[in-house]
Parts: structure tokens; C-alpha cells; sequence
């Protein structure tokens, strides 16, 4: 059973205020307050709903999936735009925000750890370019994550920038990666160890773009040479089409901005022609190969540079 359509109410017209008037010892007075007849909604329901009481909404369990970034710290929050309770009468329903506990890590979070293990791949990194140099294989960018907890540390960089010198490491081809959640409220921090990046001849990424509400603002203020597609668009239980639409309107925005993009998480070839169909520059994913040691990648990598130079008769070289 359900209840009766709502009605203006007759005694306010639908403004749910009424003016009363009063005479007084220093004159006439009014003053306005609510419909006494319609609760100050403006309309009257004759028959309410025995289920909302007429409210237009009914308390229910849901259980949402959320993503929490990479990185996340704790006392962060999370905005579910629509995923909040419903609106009055028939209104858009709210937002849903999430704030985020994290329990500390025995080891890597209470100590820090986590910065050293950063520093430890950089200085891996550095030494695999280095051998790669030497034996004159072909060089090719690689990308070092730099996590949240470094900018816990005063000029964390500057080691990074004394291992670049000491060791002459091809900068060139250094890649320095931050989450979007580590931007996500140290824009004008980011930004200065940007251009020290860039000072060095490195360049630097957003990953996980696409997975945090304020992503677009961020391309707004950040100095980022690149941004990678979250996965997250590219998954089976993702709206195909609005998510490539999205994709397709990203890429133009970074295109326009001189922004390279990467798309990450790409297992099939359709999805492979969709990216290189609205420009994306650069594709990653089991499409092409599984995570791989160092020593195996190498091969992979100069097999294939062979295998394309070899089509236009050049060598590796000339390919550098």
C-alpha cells in the first residue's frame, strides 16, 4: 500500500512559512513563522506512506565496495559522490565519506622503513643503468617509486641527488614515481622536489590517476611530466563504455596540457586499440608480459628491439 500524492499546503500556499499580524501597545507587529498545518514542509500528505511515514526514504543496509588508494596515511577521507543517504523528498542522494584509520605496520610504518626500502630499489635502479651503459645495451626509462613517508624526512632528495652525481647515473632515463595520494595535500612539496627532478634531466609520474575525486584539480597545479591511468578503468567490472569515455576525455585534457599518459592494468588486445585509437602514449599489462627479473628483462627487452630495428634495417645503436 502506498500513500497519497502530497498536496500544497492550502494555509501557506507551499512557502511553509505563514505571517501573523498583532496589535501592540507600540503599533502593529508581524512576524513570520512556520505552517502550523504542514509542518513548514508546504505540502500536506492526507495518507502518508506506512512504510516512510512520508519522509520519501526508508532506512536500509548496504554494503559498498570502496577503493582506498595506495599510500593512504591515516586521518585521510574518502568522498563517494551519490553513495550517501537519500534526499528529502525525492532529492539527490548525498555524499559518503570515509575516513581512514591505518594500523600501524610493526616494521615499516612505525620505523620508516619503507623510505629506506624506497632509496634501496633507487640505488638499484641507478646500478642496473650504469651495467647497462657499460655492456652498451640499449637505455630505456625506468621508474623508482617514491612513497609518502619521505616527506616525513627534511630534504629527502638531497641523498638522491648526491647518489645521481657520485655515481654519474644517466638521469635521463629516471623516472620518479608518486601515488595520487601522496599529492593529495602536498601540492606546493611536490612541486619543489619536481623541479629538482627536472634540474637533474629526470622526469616524473602520477600513478593511480583516476583513482581519487580531486584528480583533475590536481593536473591543474602539478608540475607532472606524466600521468597513469588507475587500472581501475580498465577492469570486467567497470562500465566499458563510460569508463572509456572518461579515458578518451583524460587523455585529450593531458594531451592539451603536453602531459604524456600511460595506461596501466591492459590485458587485451581491444583495449589495446581502443588507447592507441584516442592517443594514449604508452600501454602496460600482461597484455605484453608478466613482472620479470631484471637479468630475463633485459633480454626480453633487447629481443624485441632488435626484432622492430631489424624490420627498418638499423641497429641497436642507432636505436639509442
Amino acid at each position: 500500500m502506498f500513500g497519497t500524492t502530497p498536496e500544497v499546503c492550502p494555509d501557506c500556499k507551499g512557502t511553509g512559512s505563514v505571517r501573523t499580524t498583532q496589535r501592540t501597545p507600540f503599533g502593529v507587529v508581524q512576524t513570520s513563522g512556520a505552517c502550523k498545518k504542514c509542518g513548514g514542509h508546504g505540502k500536506i500528505i492526507h495518507q502518508p506512506c506506512p512504510r516512510c511515514g512520508g519522509r520519501g526514504a526508508v532506512r536500509k543496509n548496504q554494503t559498498i565496495k570502496v577503493k582506498i588508494p595506495a599510500g593512504i596515511d591515516d586521518g585521510q577521507t574518502l568522498n563517494l559522490r551519490g553513495k550517501g543517504n537519500a534526499g528529502l523528498d525525492g532529492g539527490p542522494a548525498g555524499d559518503l565519506l570515509i575516513t581512514v584509520f591505518v594500523k600501524p605496520h610493526p616494521l615499516f610504518e612505525r620505523d620508516g622503513v619503507i623510505a629506506e626500502l624506497d632509496f634501496y630499489m633507487f640505488c638499484q635502479v641507478c646500478a642496473l643503468l650504469k651495467r647497462w651503459e657499460r655492456e652498451g645495451r640499449p637505455l630505456f626509462c625506468v621508474s623508482v617509486n617514491v612513497s609518502r613517508s619521505n616527506f616525513d624526512v627534511s630534504d629527502f632528495f638531497a641523498r638522491y641527488e648526491r647518489h645521481i652525481a657520485e655515481n654519474q647515473v644517466p638521469a635521463r632515463y629516471l623516472e620518479f614515481e608518486f601515488t595520487e595520494s601522496v599529492v593529495f595535500d602536498r601540492t606546493g612539496e611536490i612541486n619543489q622536489v619536481i623541479r629538482r627532478i627536472h634540474a637533474l634531466g629526470a622526469r616524473c609520474s602520477m600513478d593511480d590517476f583516476g583513482s581519487s575525486y580531486s584528480s583533475l584539480n590536481m593536473l591543474r597545479s602539478l608540475e607532472v611530466d606524466i600521468i597513469k591511468l588507475d587500472q581501475g578503468f580498465f577492469r570486467g567490472d567497470t562500465d566499458m563504455d563510460k569508463a572509456r569515455s572518461i579515458v578518451n576525455g583524460i587523455v585529450g585534457i593531458a594531451r592539451d596540457m603536453r602531459i604524456e599518459t600511460v595506461a596501466e592494468g591492459i590485458e587485451d588486445m581491444g583495449q589495446v586499440d581502443f588507447l592507441e585509437s584516442v592517443g594514449c602514449n604508452v600501454v602496460q599489462g600482461y597484455v605484453f608480459g608478466k613482472p620479470m627479473p631484471a637479468d630475463e628483462f633485459q633480454d626480453f627487452k633487447l629481443d624485441d628491439t632488435m626484432r622492430r630495428n631489424g624490420d627498418r634495417g638499423e641497429s641497436v645503436e642507432e636505436s639509442r
